[in-house]
């Protein structure tokens, strides 16, 4: 609005628009809209600087995702919160680890009972599926449409967690090793008393007493508990110390780019807002079109953040709002360097030493053009030190040309002394020209990043983006590296952090308390939408119950699948009438909690009229946070029976956890029993047999009773190898034919000297005429077992009888049945029930025996390994029956070792000569004593060199056979047999080589036949199984 005086017309009032906007009265700049948008820049800028992400979540079922800002949208690697909300499908329990969902159902709990403060730490899933922990906390509040909500802020505590978790597995280690050095301790010093008595005594029958090695006393207990708790302080701090330093340093990294984006936002809307401006005075002076009036006009450029405006018309007249006259401000507007298609000039110096830039837009008058409208604005105007200073100023940001380096925007007063001059030369002065190059093509290309940089001499974080689409400049930050390391190595970000998020959430609790809303309208959906979700997607019933008139309000319509019967059961009766399944002083409880209005759960068994299934339930009652609600209480059953079943599975596995660590510590108690009964046999029967003038029928006595106690070491040995090999699935079966007539000799061979010594009648029943396909070795293993103990637990003139019968099948199989029947003192039926458990055996104390308590447990291994069946009849004083059937392959025409054994001879009177090669003394003064006593002639190599040097120096054919230890010096007997085997002469490949080890497990024999041998013997070796294996392979070889 104008008016005229003094015969001239002056402006009283001018109203100008800009997009979402508006000058108030009085205003020729739309100040209190720029101040607005400055504060709506500042509000988003701290939003953005917090380390985590805030979201609301609507206290109903599986919690509804109310609001979720962007920063957390991109921690959990999603571009928007609709494409969130179909992952979660609305409810962020769904965003929550299935394993943590019970967690945040008890928090929330909590902060409805206890207050409005909110925390959990919660597993929470992102778009590729993976988890980050989550510490979350938060305050409770109310929307606009009264729905009781908790608003949260979410940081990633994920090494924190990690770290922990650690601490605490190093902890518990550490406590178990320390505990089990303290209950060996006793056990340790025991032994090395008796061991000091053992090498004393051996000293004393060596002669070399003094070049034993003495006893060293070392507490390994304390010394282990001092390492670990080393290793481990030094692993806490180091791994915290990280945590801290990583999770700091990228939240100052990620301050400092979402500050940047700030000042680049500020810059952008300053420059639109001046253009607005600009385009808003151009309208005027186009109406107006009097240059006089022009002139006034022209006068609020200061005012509006212009330094100058002219005004240039087409008819060659020019206004000014400064000092210039008419031709001086025309060529001052003809010299403005504007880029093709541009209406903002490039940068310019101004007489007063002032760095500017210029716009301009035409002017229309009548809707013609009739000019155009300059306007000069400083550059330092764009200068927001608020977005652009960090640091207490130490860091900044400025604005620079991408085409020539040169700096636009910036603070003399914090810009480095003779950097100002362009950015390209400042670095290339450092030599890192690099760098420098690096930059200065991303600038190029318009791209976005960040470096680390030399600037006069010291090291620089710089961070580039650019201020427009065209990325002609670019804003600039540069912060001293070392001020960045120095603030992310303390906790002083932690605390201003959660500064932020209290004061945070205090304004927003004050926001949202100032927008509730009370209407009934909003309740009745909000109640109606709540229970509508809950019955489609959870398998809880919900009930709604009116307590002043007993009366239920609402059923959720899958109360007959959960339930068993229909909501109408409920609806159309008196609740009064209904009895509950709690006793009088269960109901006199929760009839008192909810009369003092506080929430509760029960548990109580259930039997569904619908299924018929025994169920365990859950009720639980919560209050109403509405007002309008005081009088009701919401209900909610649910099933927790199969949750129940797995708690009673776990205690299950936890007892049966603790019975198998009861009977291995037995096991080991017993194994010190037996291992020392036979050792106290042998050493004792050895310092008899030593002593001076021993006759030569004690002397036969002492050592047969140390035959005696070496043959039970041997099978105790045996037997825990066999179910090592068993449990650790390493055993395979070997089948080969096998008739039962052999089996019948070998089966009298072993079990009649048994049976003999006690004058026990042992029968056996088979039909010889049977041969199968079987694994011998573990076929023999499974009845020698049962007969032996059978003969162990019979009384003397007792019987003892194993019947095998054998029905021919379909496809070539045999159905075996074989029986094992006693006339013994049996077994309890406590026994029988765990009598096939490794490590357990009937009470020694009862039964006045011996044993490992293993052969049983071999026993029903093997015959599951055979794809058979075991099963016992047996009680106290009546003896006991053992039937195992399976099926086996039939094997056509006589077993392979019957004829071995018919054509096997005795190799003694053959005049043959064995190579031994073995290192050990003691060894190779037993094996030459065997082949001495065998006949045989043997020449001796200590290692495997010698022996593949005694084979080359003889002729071939001189030697029958090769005895081969496996582990010795110089060369093994691996390789040993291997340059044997490589040699070029006629015997070197059909030589019969036999392995001589003590290695007994399957994988060492597969070991020996791949490394070329023939066959294979297990230390201690006995005379007859030597002489049968000499006897077939020189037999074989000589014929």
């Amino acid at each position: 609005m104008t008016k005229m005086e003094n015969g001239r017309s002056k402006i009283c009032e001018m109203h100008t628009s800009i997009p979402e906007g508006h000058q108030e009265q009085g205003e020729y700049f739309p100040f209190e809209f720029a101040k607005q948008h400055e504060s709506d820049v500042l509000r988003d800028f701290v939003n953005t600087m917090l380390p985590g992400g805030i979201f609301a979540m609507e206290l109903g079922k599986d919690f509804p995702l109310a609001i979720i800002n962007q920063n957390m949208l991109i921690y959990l690697g999603y571009r928007n919160e609709k494409e969130y909300l179909e992952a979660i499908a609305g409810r962020l329990s769904n965003a929550v680890h299935p394993e943590d969902r019970g967690l945040l159902r008890a928090a929330v709990l909590d902060t409805m009972d206890q207050g409005d403060e909110f925390k959990a730490l919660l597993r929470i899933r992102k778009s590729d599926n993976s988890y980050f922990w989550g510490d979350i906390k938060g305050v409770r509040s109310r929307d606009s449409r009264g729905i009781d909500q908790i608003v949260c802020l979410c940081l990633d505590a994920t090494n924190l967690v990690m770290a922990n978790n650690q601490l605490k597995d190093d902890r518990l280690k550490l406590d178990e090793y320390a505990s089990k050095l303290m209950e060996k301790e006793e056990i340790i010093q025991k032994d090395a008393r008796q061991m000091r008595q053992l090498r004393q005594w051996v000293g004393r029958h060596a002669g070399d007493t003094d070049k034993l090695p003495k006893q060293q006393h070392v507490n390994w207990k304390h010394m282990g508990v001092i390492i670990a708790s080393v290793i481990l302080i030094i692993a806490s701090v180091i791994g915290f110390t990280m945590y801290l330093s990583n999770t700091q340093w990228d939240a100052a990294v990620l301050a400092i780019r979402t500050t940047s984006l700030a000042g680049v936002q500020c810059i952008s809307n300053a420059t639109d807002a001046d253009r607005a401006v600009l385009a808003n005075m151009a309208e005027v002076l186009g109406k107006l079109y009097d240059r006089d009036e022009a002139a006034d006009i022209l006068q609020a450029a200061p005012d509006s953040g212009f330094s100058e405006m002219i005004a240039s018309y087409d008819d060659g007249k020019c206004v000014s709002s400064g000092q210039r006259q008419p031709e001086e401000a025309s060529d001052f507007a003809a010299k403005l360097d504007f880029p093709q298609g541009s209406n903002v000039s490039r940068p310019f110096w101004e007489a007063n030493g002032k760095r500017q830039i210029a716009y301009r837009t035409d002017l229309y008058h009548e809707d013609k053009k009739a000019g155009v409208l300059y306007g000069m604005v400083n550059l330092s105007r764009y200068y927001v030190p608020s977005v652009m200073e960090f640091y207490d100023g130490q860091g900044f940001s400025c604005v620079i040309d991408a085409r020539t380096g040169e700096f636009v925007i910036y603070s003399d007063r914090i810009m480095p002394e003779n950097v100002h001059g362009d950015l390209y030369s400042a670095l290339n002065e450092n030599g890192d020209t690099k760098t420098a190059g690096e930059i200065r093509n991303a600038l190029s290309g318009g791209k976005t990043g960040s470096a680390v940089v030399s600037l006069k001499g010291k090291k620089v974080y710089l961070y580039f983006v650019p201020v427009n689409d065209a990325a002609a400049e670019y804003l600039i930050t540069m912060i001293p590296y070392d001020v960045i390391k120095e603030e992310s190595s303390g906790m002083a970000y932690l605390v201003g952090a959660f500064v932020v998020v209290v004061l945070l959430a205090a304004v927003l609790l004050i926001i949202y308390n100032n927008r509730i809303t009370k209407t009934k309208l909003h309740e009745r959906e909000y109640r109606n939408t709540l229970f509508r979700l809950l019955a489609e997607n959870v398998d809880s019933v919900f009930l709604v119950f009116d307590h002043e008139t007993d009366e239920v309000d609402y059923v959720s319509e899958n109360i007959g699948r959960i339930l068993g019967f229909e909501s109408r059961e409920i609806l159309d009766h008196d609740t009064r009438s209904i009895k509950l399944p709690f006793d009088d002083e269960e109901l006199e409880r929760i009839q008192r909690i909810m009369k003092d209005k506080k929430n509760f759960y029960v548990d109580f068994p259930y039997s569904n009229p619908g299924s018929g299934k025994q169920q365990l339930l859950r009720l639980s009652g919560y209050v109403p946070e509405v007002a309008d609600w005081q009088k009701k209480w919401i209900f909610c059953v649910s099933d927790r029976t199969d949750e129940v079943l797995k708690e009673r599975r776990l205690e299950q596995a936890v007892r049966e956890a603790d019975e198998a660590s009861k009977a291995k510590s037995e096991f080991l108690a017993n194994m010190s029993h037996d291992i020392r009964t036979p050792m106290n046999g042998i050493i004792g029967m050895t310092q008899l047999a030593l002593q001076d003038g021993v006759g030569e029928e004690a002397m036969r006595s002492y050592l047969k009773k140390i035959s005696i106690s070496s043959g039970f070491l041997l099978t105790l040995i045996n037997d825990i190898l066999d179910m090592s090999k068993i449990e650790s699935g390493m055993i395979e079966l070997h089948p080969k034919a096998y008739s039962m007539k052999e089996l019948r000799r070998y089966l009298e061979s072993v079990i009649l000297p048994l049976s003999g010594e006690k004058q026990i009648d042992f029968r056996i029943d088979v039909d010889e005429k049977i041969t199968v396909l079987a694994d011998q070795q573990r076929f023999n293993q499974i009845l020698f077992n049962l007969l032996s103990n059978a003969v162990k637990y019979t009384d003397e003139k007792g019987t003892v009888t194993l019947t095998i019968k054998g029905v021919p099948k379909d496809s070539g199989m045999i159905h075996l049945t074989m029986r094992v029947e006693d006339n013994g003192m049996g077994m309890s039926p406590e026994f029988q029930k765990q009598m096939f458990k490794s490590f357990t055996q009937e009470s020694r104390k009862a039964m006045g025996m011996s044993g490992t308590g293993l052969g049983l447990a071999i026993v029903k291994r093997l015959v599951d390994l055979m794809n058979g069946t075991i099963h016992v009849e047996s009680s106290i004083g009546k003896g006991s029956i053992f039937v195992i059937e399976m099926d086996v392959p039939a094997a056509k025409g006589p077993c392979e070792k019957e004829l071995a054994a018919d054509a096997a001879g005795d190799p003694a009177g053959q005049s043959a000569c064995i190579l031994l090669c073995e290192d050990n003394a003691i060894n190779q003064e037993i094996m030459m004593g065997i082949l001495e006593f065998l006949g045989l002639t043997t020449e001796l190599a200590v290692n495997g060199k010698e022996g593949v040097e005694a084979f080359q120096s003889r002729k071939p054919g001189y030697y029958s056979a090769i005895l081969m230890d496996c582990r010795m010096p110089v060369m093994d007997g691996y390789q040993a047999t291997r340059a044997i085997r490589a040699l070029e002469r006629p015997d070197a490949a059909r030589i019969p080589i036999i392995a001589l080890t003590a290695d007994a497990f399957e994988e060492d024999r597969k070991r020996c036949l791949e490394a070329g041998m023939d066959d294979f013997l297990a230390k201690p070796v006995e005379i007859k199984v030597l002489k049968e294996m000499l006897g077939k392979y020189m037999r074989k070889d000589l014929g």
